[in-house]
């Protein structure tokens, strides 16, 4: 499906370095979630992904990542958020961790059930992303036969785990004008 000219395109990050790191890019237009593109690496710093941001055609609004973009470098005492900002890619809004395994199970739960029926995939552009939440599975216990209770931790992961922020972290935008006018509306009629 192609990106509507116009309108805000927000991201979903997780980050990695000797893993991928994977973004969503989502455009809501009306009541349609539509994910209009995916794009996955391994091995770059934030500025490879500053750069790819800035060579789509999009005008973004917000970008979530997942808690790791708080933590601080050692080196320079600064936050991967901070980075990003600093390149430009802002604001970044940080998806709090999943405390324990049930919240990521439930963060799994919501990004299945609850948000995938309403969701639009561009199939081209999304093809990796796609392929990555068709993939994710849990991890078979060898010693019990039977699957664990966590995901298995693959290349299908990093894709599923943007994805999860997108699920458990977004918030749509609220017009606050629209809301203002009608309100401010005379009502008509009345007891």
């Amino acid at each position: 499906m192609p990106f509507a000219a116009g309108h805000e395109v927000s991201t979903f990050w997780d980050l990695g370095v000797d893993d991928s790191t994977s973004i969503w890019f989502l455009q809501v237009t009306g009541k349609e979630m539509r994910f209009i593109d995916y794009y996955e690496a391994t091995g770059e710093g934030l500025a490879h992904y500053a750069k790819v941001l800035k060579e789509r055609p999009y005008v973004y609004g917000d970008h979530y990542m997942p808690h790791d973009a708080d933590v601080r470098e050692l080196g320079t005492g600064v936050s991967r958020k901070e980075t990003a900002e600093n390149l430009g890619i802002r604001p970044v809004l940080v998806v709090q961790r999943a405390r324990d395994t049930q919240a990521v199970l439930a963060g799994i739960e919501a990004a299945v059930r609850n948000v995938m029926s309403q969701c639009w995939f561009d199939e081209k552009k999304c093809s990796r992303g796609l392929a990555a939440l068709e993939g994710y599975q849990a991890e078979y216990d060898e010693e019990k036969k039977k699957l664990a209770n966590h995901p298995l931790h693959n290349w299908c992961s990093h894709g599923a785990d943007a994805f999860r922020t997108f699920a458990v972290g977004y918030k749509p935008k609220v017009n606050r004008q629209a809301i203002i006018d009608a309100l401010s509306r005379p009502v008509k009629g009345g007891w």
